[in-house]
This record gives structure tokens, C-alpha cells and sequence, in this order.
């Protein structure tokens, strides 16, 4: 319940409910007050009245005796006009207490006065009246003729009782007068422990809501003040964003345009195809710039997942430690590796997304380090049917501030993406959310100046079913007998020769490997059938390794060499200057093109993975990038023909004279689009035939649906060629087999 509804509730419950006793009592308090003010009015008249009645008695028997004793005429009409009105008074007084008296009595006077007014012997209204009517008699018949009716000794006593009656009266008012003070005082102390109770229950609680409310006003009145003032900056920072983004943008858009503009003035075969590859460096540094922007929204709507599968973990720290080998041999850093040959080499889980962590930290420590040491550590734990990978890398860069530490991971504001967001990556913060999503954890130690260290634990499980490309080396090795050869394979890194070694030997070739090309040059090169050779190595290079070892071969063995490098630039730039090798390849191996050549050169026969029947359904709106698939398709020696929409692709097999193999479906077409074709093929037409999603719709959601509709498998664009010769394969031997 927050501070309002709490407000409310109080004030509409106990703060009412104290007032209403406080007014009450207030208002009851007022009345007793006006009660007590009129009752001690009407008792003083009362008491008032009984003393006239004693002095009126007095003045009465005054003046009869004076009425009496005068013999002058004028003196006694004097005196008898004063009797007179004495008596009148006297009488009227007398008739006013007796009518008051019985209802005072009930209600407010001691039953002493009703005794002396009404039941002493005699009473004192008798003896009152008794003395009124004589007082009449003597003025009518004079002073001697009523003497004897009313003696000296009743008139004493009398005055006597009406003098006691005055006594009585003033006690029974001072008596009513303290009851009701009482009664004025009680109803004043239990108003002030209303008001106590209202300041204790009512009001303390109230004070305190109020400053709550008031302490939360202030606290929303700074949010919003800092709301306001986030998204001014994030609107500035997002402007600075979008400039910096155009930047990155437009860099290998130049880059591509001007390549390809190269490309077509160019005469010469070789000078067009390295500007062409160029072109292709710059589309793929394009691309990951665009799937960097992807992330950053899905991390922003908590929308990142990830996909689990097969995957060769020393394939992923080959393709992570390659480039970085490179970068640090230019920059004359040394890197260090400690991997423990307890990982199994097939795992299950998020294969892709440890890759881009990986990427992320090795970018991060050979950004901020300038001389020393980066070091890169993977052990892990077996746990039955799960591995507990463990990869540590550390540098001897700048460091981090115990400040910087504590927001390094946080999420990324505008400001923090205008300042940190760079062609290597998203940074720390992608690698924490990444890790997070795996299930792992991540730890940081670092000290400013000393260099960082990064660890991250994840949990994968043991790779159970066989990957495409384990398939693909199951059918070469039913066709190639490759037993007999061997293979020397020179490489400085570590994960490379073992990356290369793990493929050699899938293939049930021999293979020997080398860390330098001094080692090989130091055997009998004529054990072996191909060499596989490093371009960048510390100090023989490949190029020195290749013309030492070009002269030496022997022409009987028809023995190749095959360049490997992490760096295109040098490839590209050595491919122009020398004809030492028979294939060059750039690393991150491509794994299907490596075994082709691989075979090629073995065998000395050109490989034909795709039988000419096979017909594959193009469905795509747009003509280049229909133009593009269908090349691709028919230089790995397939069928093709073309639709624009998905209702022709609908027409086309729902005609009994066109038998496709396969379709490749884009998503969005006109008329009828790739998901409703898909649905009335599967639904209607009842086609088990592969459907390949070929989409620029890259998100999660698109991939579940097309996957949901119908389709096999979901690429998007751009698509690599070995890819889609990939997917073709195995989709089209797993249909094969099943029919």
C-alpha cells in the first residue's frame, strides 16, 4: 500500500472518527456549560427571592408595629401604603418559590427545602400563609384586631425558618453548582484525552505520513529532475550515437563501394580478385557492425537468447586466438596459452555466443594493453554427462579503478555507447549479459596500472548426436581411402595445430605437427604428402619455410603446400607476390571448403558432392539476390529455376510435371509471402521436401516461426556460400534417406 492510499485510509477512519468524538464532546461540554451558567442563574433568583422573603417578613411586622404605635394620620397612610406593597410582595415572592420548588426539587434541589416549605408541623408555607393573611387582616381591620390571631412567638418563628430557608437555598445552589462543575470538569478531561488520543494515534501518524509523503514528493520531484535531465543527454547521446554509427557505417561502405568500383576497372585477373576479396572484407565488417547494433537493442529489451548445439571448442579458441596472435605480434606483446587437453573437443551449448565472449574479453585486453603479457587459460571440471569450462584471460594493460570496476558491467546508457561502442565489439557488458544467459558466472580482478584479469565459468553438456560437418566427414571417409597419407602441419599457435590435427585425423589421415618451421625443415620432408604451413610465424615465416622446402619436394610424390593465415591483408598481399602454394586459406578455417582441399590434394581428384539431378526452387522478389543464389547453387552443380512471389512457387509444384528437390524461400514477397506459401505447401499440397528459409528477418522470433510454419532451416541474409552448400547437403541426404 503506498503513502496515498495509506493517507486516505487514516484520514478517512481514525482522523474522522477522533474529530467526531472531539466535537461531540465539545458540543456536550458547551451545553453542561450553558446548563450550569442558567441553573446557577435560576438558583440564584431562587436565593435571591427567599431573602426578600426574610426582609419583607421583617419590613412587614416593622411597619405594623410602626402602623400601631402612630397616632398621626398622614404617618400611618405613609406606612400602610408601604405595608401594603410589602405584603403584595411578599405574597407574590411566597407564590413563585412554591410553584419553582416542586419541579426544582425533582430535578436539581435536597429534599431539606421540600421538608420546610411542605412537611415540618407546622410548615413553613402554612405558617407563611398564615402570616400573610393576618398581615392583610390588621391593615384592613387594624393592629388590636388581629394581635391575638397571630402572637409575637409565630412571628419570631417565622422569620426563623425563612432565614434557615435562605441558608437552604444557598447550599443546594452551591451543591448543584459543584455537581455540575463536575460534570464540566469530567467531560473537559475526557475532551483532552480525546485530544491526547487524536495527537498519539491520529496525529503522530499522520505527522509522520505526511513527511513520508513529503520526503516521497521530494524523491519523485528529484527523479524526475534526473529523468529529465537522462533524457535530454539521451537525446544528445543518441544523436552522437547515430553520428558515430554513420561513421562505422559508412567506413566499410567506402570500403566496399570503392573496392568494387576498383574491381571493374581493373584489367588484371589477379589485381581485380584481391580488390574483390577486399570488397568482401569490407561487406563482412559491415555486417558484423549491423549485428552489433542488434544486439544492443536486444540487449536494451532484455531479448537476447541463445541457441544450443554442436560445437568443436577447439575450432572457437582457434578462431578467437588467431586474429589476436596477430594483433600481438604487431604490437610485440607476448601471449601466453594454457589449454587443458581434459576439454573434450565436442561440446553441446551456446557455442556462438561463447565465441563472442571470448572475442570480447581478448579484444578488451589487447586494446588497453600496449607491452607485456596476455595470457589465455582453459581448464574445466567433467561432471558425468556436463563440463564446467573455466577460461581466464588476463593482461598487463591499464587496469581498472575500483569505480571503474563497479559499473564496468552495468547497462549500457546512450553515454556509455557513445564512448565505448567499437569495431571489436560491445564490451564488458555484452559478456556479462552473455554470460548471465549461459548460466555462468563472471569474475574481475584488477588493479589500475597492473592490468585485468577476466574469468568466466559455463556449463556445457557433452555433444551427444553428431554435427553436420562430423556427417560430411563420414561420407569422405567412405569415399577416400586416405589412410596412407600423411600430412606435416606447421603452426606457432597451439590451437591451430590442434584444430588442424583433429581434422586430419577424422579423416584417418596421418599427420605430424611442427611449432616452426625450423623443426620440419629438420626431418625427411619426403615422408610427407602435404604440408600445411603458417604464413605468420616468429622467426622462419611460411614464406622462408615454402622456398627452402619448394626445391626439396620431389616431383615423384606430386606433394602440395596449403598457406593458412589469421591475416588477409598479408594472404592477399602474398598471393600477389608469390606462387610458392597450391591453396591458401584464411583463418578462421572455412571447415567444409578446408576438407574439400584437403581431399583435392590428397587424392588428386576434384570432389563432386552434388549429383546434377538435384533440382532446387528459387523464391525471391528481389533480382539480385536471386541472382546471387543461383549462382551459388549452380557452381556447387545444382538445378535451379526462379519464382518472384509465393503464389508461382505454389503453382510451379502444384503442377505434377515439376519435381523439386529443395526450396529456397524468401520471407518477405508480394502477393503471397514465404510463410503462407510454406503453410499451403505443407498443409494442401502435402510436400515433405526440404524449405530453406533464405530471409533478412534475423531475430529469435523469426527464426521460431519459420521454423513453426514449416521450413527446415532458417538462413539470413547475407548468407555464406559454404553455408548454404552446408545445409543443402545434409537436409538433401536426410530426405534422400528418408524416401
Amino acid at each position: 500500500m503506498d503513502v496515498n492510499t495509506q493517507f486516505s485510509n487514516t484520514i478517512s477512519n481514525k482522523h474522522r472518527f477522533g474529530l467526531g468524538v472531539i466535537f461531540a464532546l465539545v458540543i456536550i461540554n458547551l451545553m453542561a456549560l450553558q446548563l450550569t451558567i442558567k441553573q446557577q442563574k435560576n438558583d440564584n433568583h431562587l436565593v435571591n427571592i427567599a431573602g426578600q422573603q426574610s426582609m419583607l417578613s421583617q419590613k412587614i411586622t416593622l411597619y405594623l408595629t410602626r402602623l400601631a404605635q402612630s397616632s398621626d394620620m398622614q404617618t400611618r397612610r405613609q406606612n400602610l401604603t408601604i405595608l401594603e406593597a410589602a405584603i403584595t410582595q411578599f405574597e407574590q415572592n411566597h407564590n413563585q418559590l412554591t410553584q419553582t420548588l416542586p419541579l426544582a426539587n425533582k430535578q436539581t434541589f435536597s429534599d431539606e427545602i421540600q421538608r420546610l416549605y411542605f412537611e415540618d408541623s407546622p410548615s413553613l408555607n402554612s405558617d407563611i400563609i398564615d402570616f400573610i393573611f393576618w398581615a392583610r387582616r390588621t391593615v384592613e381591620f387594624g393592629f388590636d384586631a388581629t394581635l391575638d390571631e397571630m402572637p409575637f412567638s409565630t412571628i419570631e418563628r417565622l422569620m426563623t425558618k425563612l432565614n434557615s430557608g435562605v441558608d437552604t437555598f444557598e447550599a443546594a445552589a452551591n451543591n448543584n453548582l459543584v455537581k455540575l462543575e463536575w460534570v464540566v470538569t469530567v467531560l473537559t478531561i475526557a475532551m483532552i484525552i480525546a485530544l491526547i488520543a487524536q495527537l498519539i494515534y491520529v496525529f503522530n501518524p499522520l505527522q509522520r505520513l505526511i513527511t513520508t509523503a513529503i520526503a516521497q514528493l521530494s524523491s519523485e520531484k528529484e527523479t524526475a529532475r534526473k529523468l529529465k535531465e537522462q533524457a535530454e543527454f539521451a537525446s544528445e547521446a543518441k544523436t552522437l550515437f547515430m553520428q558515430n554509427m554513420s561513421h562505422e557505417l559508412r567506413t566499410p561502405l567506402n570500403g566496399l563501394f570503392g573496392m568494387l568500383e576498383l574491381a571493374i576497372e581493373q584489367e588484371g585477373v589477379i589485381a581485380k580478385d584481391t580488390l574483390i576479396r577486399n570488397a568482401k572484407r569490407s561487406g563482412n565488417q559491415l555486417l558484423r557492425i549491423i549485428n552489433e547494433i542488434l544486439d544492443i537493442s536486444a540487449i536494451e529489451n532484455r531479448e537476447h537468447t541463445v541457441k544450443n548445439s554442436n560445437f568443436s571448442i577447439t575450432q572457437i579458441f582457434d578462431e578467437c586466438l588467431s586474429p589476436i596472435a596477430i594483433i600481438c605480434d604487431q604490437k610485440h606483446i607476448q601471449l601466453e596459452m594454457d589449454i587443458s587437453e581434459a576439454i573434450p573437443e565436442n561440446l553441446y551449448g551456446a557455442g556462438n555466443k561463447l565465441r563472442q565472449i571470448i572475442n570480447n574479453l581478448l579484444n578488451n585486453a589487447v586494446k588497453y594493453t600496449d607491452h607485456g603479457t596476455i595470457s589465455f587459460k582453459a581448464h574445466c571440471q567433467l561432471q558425468q554427462e556436463n563440463v564446467l569450462l573455466s577460461i581466464e584471460i588476463a593482461d598487463t594493460g591499464i587496469g581498472m579503478t575500483k569505480d571503474q570496476q563497479s559499473v564496468i558491467f552495468s547497462d549500457y546508457s546512450p553515454e556509455d555507447l557513445t564512448k565505448h561502442y567499437n569495431r571489436a565489439g560491445l564490451g564488458l557488458n555484452i559478456v556479462s549479459e552473455l554470460t548471465t544467459l549461459m548460466d555462468g558466472e563472471l569474475k574481475l580482478h584488477s588493479e589500475y596500472g597492473r592490468g585485468s584479469k577476466f574469468t568466466i565459468i559455463v556449463p556445457f553438456a557433452l555433444a551427444k548426436a553428431p554435427s553436420e560437418q562430423e556427417l560430411e566427414i563420414v561420407n569422405f571417409n567412405n569415399q577416400y581411402d586416405l589412410a596412407h597419407k600423411k600430412v606435416a602441419v606447421v603452426d606457432d599457435l597451439a590451437t591451430s595445430r590442434k584444430l588442424i590435427l583433429h581434422q586430419l585425423v577424422a579423416l584417418n589421415v596421418k599427420a605430424e605437427i611442427f611449432s616452426s618451421g625450423e623443426e620440419l625443415l629438420k626431418c625427411d620432408i619426403n615422408q610427407f604428402d602435404l604440408f600445411i604451413i603458417d604464413l605468420n610465424m616468429p622467426g622462419m615465416g611460411g614464406e622462408q619455410v615454402a622456398e627452402i622446402l619448394k626445391p626439396k619436394l620431389s616431383p615423384l610424390k606430386n606433394q602440395k603446400l596449403i598457406l593458412i593465415s589469421a591475416s588477409e591483408d598479408n594472404l592477399d598481399a602474398f598471393q600477389l607476390k608469390e606462387n610458392l602454394f597450391d591453396f591458401h586459406f584464411s583463418k578462421p578455417l572455412q571447415e567444409s571448403k578446408f576438407f574439400d582441399t584437403l581431399i583435392t590434394a590428397l587424392s588428386n581428384d576434384k570432389l563432386d558432392h552434388t549429383p546434377s539431378n538435384f533440382h532446387i526452387l528459387v523464391a525471391e522478389d528481389n533480382d539480385i539476390n536471386a541472382h546471387v543464389a543461383e549462382q551459388y547453387l549452380k557452381s556447387m552443380g545444382y538445378k535451379v529455376s526462379r519464382v518472384r512471389d509465393g503464389q508461382q512457387a505454389i503453382d510451379l509444384c502444384s503442377d505434377p510435371n515439376n519435381q523439386y528437390d529443395a526450396i529456397l524461400m524468401d520471407i518477405n514477397m508480394p502477393k503471397v509471402d514465404g510463410y503462407e506459401a510454406t503453410k499451403v505447401l505443407r498443409e494442401k499440397l502435402r510436400l515433405t521436401i526440404p524449405i530453406i528459409a533464405l530471409t533478412a528477418n534475423a531475430f529469435e522470433e523469426d527464426i521460431k516461426k519459420s521454423l513453426a510454419i514449416g521450413m527446415n532451416k532458417h538462413l539470413v541474409k547475407p548468407f555464406d556460400k559454404e553455408d548454404l552448400q552446408l545445409v543443402l547437403r545434409s537436409l538433401l541426404a536426410e530426405n534422400e534417406t528418408t524416401n
